[in-house]
């Protein structure tokens, strides 16, 4: 008993072949984008940058099928928290998929932006810019034709732009320590 107990601690998840440091950082990666929405509702500007970071980072270190559920997790996370800890707004259930919409071109955008080999700033600031425009217009539609509470203009708009910018300096500073 003591032997086998002393082979599951030791085990090398990380060296083992069926687990890789890719897989591990790809799991956190996953964990994050659920633990931090779900746990935490503020504040918006912490989570916001906690999110767009780790999209970033999912970005520039995964491909195919990895990117989908990064895109997906945080607005779930979100969507559970409001049934387990509170009111959940339809306003929420109705926007999620926008939400979706707007963290795939977040991540695409700095894909397709690095391809056409434009500068990490300036990758992630466009792509920043194309996920609030694109937030935004939803939100002003909804806002404008479905009485939607007007709170969502500064939600989808300067929140996003600015968590999505903030989460690309951070990035960009730690990527530089990194390489020190």
């Amino acid at each position: 008993m003591i032997k086998t107990l002393k082979a599951v601690y030791a085990h090398d998840f990380v060296g083992s072949s069926a687990f890789s440091a890719a897989d591990l950082k790809y799991f956190i990666a996953n964990v994050i984008m659920v633990a931090v929405p779900l746990l935490f509702a503020h504040p918006q500007i912490v989570v916001g940058v906690i999110v767009n970071f780790v999209l970033i980072y999912v970005a520039m270190n995964f491909k195919g099928g990895r990117l989908i559920p990064i895109v997906i997790l945080p607005s779930l996370a979100v969507l559970l928290r409001g049934i387990l800890f509170g009111p959940l707004t339809y306003y929420v259930l109705i926007f999620a998929p926008f939400i979706w919409l707007a963290n795939a071109i977040f991540v695409m955008g700095i894909r397709y932006f690095l391809i056409k080999k434009w500068m990490n700033y300036w990758s992630f600031g466009m792509s920043a810019l194309l996920k609030t425009a694109f937030l935004f217009s939803i939100a002003l539609v909804f806002v404008n034709f479905f009485k939607f509470p007007a709170i969502f203009l500064q939600a989808m708009g300067v929140l996003q732009l600015g968590t999505a910018l903030i989460a690309g300096i951070f990035y960009l500073g730690f990527e530089k320590v990194r390489k020190i």
